[in-house]
């Protein structure tokens, strides 16, 4: 074999040894996922709980929550209220969440609010989607307004869990994609029932139908 073709054959089985790798991983990180969200499901009902927040903006530091909503295992809100930012909830944002300055004029600020967030939280684990994002967002709060801290036992991310399962994985970054959050409706009470359908769609609970249709002529 010339010295060309060798090299192109070391290349194609390097590449083939790669794909089964990375094919590996991704069954691995899916069975993962797939577990992890079975063993948050099966935690007591009073162990863990959904939280969302809508804003203004995308930076917790400028701009403000607008929204906020603590959703139970069983999908009953603990604690559903809008917030008033304190400033003009701007047009792009609006188109969003739909929320107006009308709309929240006589809500209460997050100050106001975050003792009832605690109580929500206390004791609990905490999913959202986009962990960074909304927790950004309460802890800005928290600094800006000397507010206690959240007395949760861990705060953990369904963004991250999902885009395991999906496992579309992202050479250039290093990591899987990000997904969009099935169900959402960019609501705080509505996106965070959709994490709970999410979690247990990953737990295998709503896939039987799905795997029943795949084996169908």
């Amino acid at each position: 074999m010339a010295r060309d073709e060798t090299t192109a054959w070391t290349w194609a089985t390097e590449e083939k040894v790669q794909d089964r790798a990375e094919d590996l991983m991704r069954q691995q990180d899916r069975e993962e996922a797939i577990c992890l969200a079975r063993m948050v499901l099966a935690l007591p009902q009073t162990g863990w709980c959904v939280l969302d927040v809508e804003t203004t903006g995308f930076d917790a530091h400028e701009d403000r929550i607008v929204a906020v909503a603590v959703v139970a295992p069983d999908g009953a809100a603990l604690l559903e209220t809008l917030v008033n930012p304190g400033r003009p909830i701007p047009p792009a944002a609006t188109a969003i969440h739909g929320l107006t300055d009308r709309v929240i004029l006589d809500a209460p600020p997050y100050a106001a609010l975050h003792e009832r967030v605690i109580a929500a939280t206390r004791g609990r684990q905490v999913w959202i989607y986009n962990r960074g994002f909304d927790l950004g967002f309460i802890e800005a709060s928290i600094r800006r307004d000397t507010l206690a801290p959240l007395e949760t036992t861990a705060v953990r991310d369904a963004l991250l869990l999902y885009a395991a399962y999906v496992g579309d994985w992202s050479a250039y970054h290093g990591t899987y994609r990000w997904q969009p959050l099935p169900g959402g409706d960019h609501t705080a009470v509505g996106d965070g029932r959709a994490v709970l359908a999410l979690l247990k769609r990953m737990a295998g609970t709503l896939l039987e139908q799905e795997a029943t249709n795949v084996r169908q002529p």
